[in-house]
């Protein structure tokens, strides 16, 4: 990801605070879980409180030990 990219993952637009961001778990070669989510949400500053929510949990998967 670019930092231009990075820079669009948190933005202030007047009094509310855009987020979106993104996160990803993908170990090497090790066993275990493998997981991703998104967040985009908009979090008004003068109410304290979330405007909107829109989370997206990925497929979680399990890479097992070889043999």
């Amino acid at each position: 990801m670019s930092d231009e990219d990075r820079a669009k993952e948190i933005e202030f637009k007047d009094r509310k605070l855009i987020l979106n961001i993104f996160a990803e778990n993908k170990p090497n070669l090790a066993p275990g879980a493998v997981w991703s989510a998104e967040l985009h949400a908009v979090w008004d500053l003068d109410k304290a409180k979330f405007d909107k929510v829109d989370f997206k949990p990925g497929e979680i998967s399990v890479r097992k030990p070889e043999d």
